[in-house]
This record gives C-alpha cells, structure tokens and sequence, in this order.
C-alpha cells in the first residue's frame, strides 16, 4: 500500500474512534440530564432549619422560589437541553462527513505530514482535541504504528507499555506533588509516546511527496 493509502486507513479510523466517542457521549449525557431533572419539589428545603426562625423564613421563601423554579424547568432547561443535543448532533455529523470516503481520500492528499507525531496531532486523537478515552486513544496509535510501519510494528515498539509505564510514572509523580501541596501537569501520555515513536521511527513517505 502507498503512504497516501496508509493515511487514508489512519484517518479513517480516528474518525471512527472519534464517532463511536461521541455517540456515548450523547448517551451518557441523557442519562445525566434525566437524573438532573428539577421538579417543583425544588423549591422546597431538602433540609429544613433547625431553629424556629430559620425554618419560617424558609416557608416564606417557597411562593417567592416556586415561579423562578417553574420557570427554570419547563423554559431555561429545555433551551439548555436542546443546545447540547444540536452540538452533539453537529459533532456526529461533522465525524459522519469525516467518514464519507471521498473526503477521507481528499485528506489524505492534502496532507503532507512524513511523521508519526505531526500526522497524529492533525488526523489523530490528541489529548487537546480529542474526546475519545486514553484507552481507545491508545489503541488507535498501535493500529497507526502497524499501518504506517508494517504488522506487528506496535508490538516491536512497545507502544502498549510506553503508554502504560508513562501513565504509571506521571501518576506516581503527580501523588508526590499533591502529598506535598503542590501541583504538576504532563503531557498526555499517548501524545508523549506518538512524540517519542516519531522520533525512533523512520519518515513513512518522501518528504517531496503530498
């Protein structure tokens, strides 16, 4: 297979990570908004004061909270609702486009990325850029590295436990800098090793090539 065929099977599976990601997403969001869901019991204390006083001021608040409540619920929440089901559905259709194979091929043309790293943070699932878990991010790159540089190339190269070992260490690290009062970030440790991998492997096309 030629690079540009290569990049095309790349492409195309980060686009179907990044589609199988989103559709959970819009799921699990559901589920959340369902168990989120306000009732008029809102305007009424879970907790009641426990003096006398505290607990009159709060009879005398629930007139004054059941409008706004009512209002919250049946005009404020289903705008909000609907707001993120049109960007989730926005999401899915653009990794649907993504998916279509004249534009996958298209990408593939235009780019002209020689390298594991600079393909991956245009086409791949970066952590700044990607809501697809670490996991599946991870195993995105090892079909990449078995694409680009031949079957078994993810297994030779240890991707599995670069990724694993890197996690490890920067966890590690980041409980000693909590312990401790302070705080520390990394870079993402599938980004980390795509990074490293780009710089132990060879380019996979001419650089002349587009």
């Amino acid at each position: 297979m030629n690079p540009t065929g290569k990049v095309e099977r790349c492409i195309h599976i980060a686009a179907e990570y990044r589609g199988a990601a989103e559709l959970r997403n819009y799921s699990e969001q559901g589920q959340r908004d369902k168990e989120q869901e306000l009732t008029w019991r809102a305007a009424i204390p879970d907790k009641w004061a426990s003096t006398l006083g505290g607990k009159v001021v709060q009879v005398l608040l629930i007139p004054f909270l059941f409008p706004f409540v009512l209002f919250f619920i049946y005009v404020i929440a289903p705008l909000l609702t609907l707001a993120r089901k049109k960007k989730s559905a926005k999401r899915a259709l653009r990794h649907g486009e993504t998916l279509i194979t004249a534009n996958i091929e298209s990408l593939a043309r235009a780019s002209s990325h020689t390298n594991l790293f600079d393909l991956w943070l245009d086409h791949g699932l970066p952590k700044h850029s990607s809501v697809v878990d670490v996991a599946s991010r991870r195993e995105c790159l090892e079909r990449w590295v078995d694409i680009l540089y031949g079957s078994g190339m993810a297994v030779t190269m240890r991707v599995k436990q670069r990724v694993e070992e890197e996690h490890a260490a920067q966890g590690k690290t980041m409980a000693e800098f909590r312990a401790q009062g302070g705080h520390i970030s990394f870079v993402d440790p599938v980004d980390s090793v795509a990074r490293e991998l780009a710089g132990r492997l060879p380019t996979f096309r001419p650089s002349s090539e587009g």
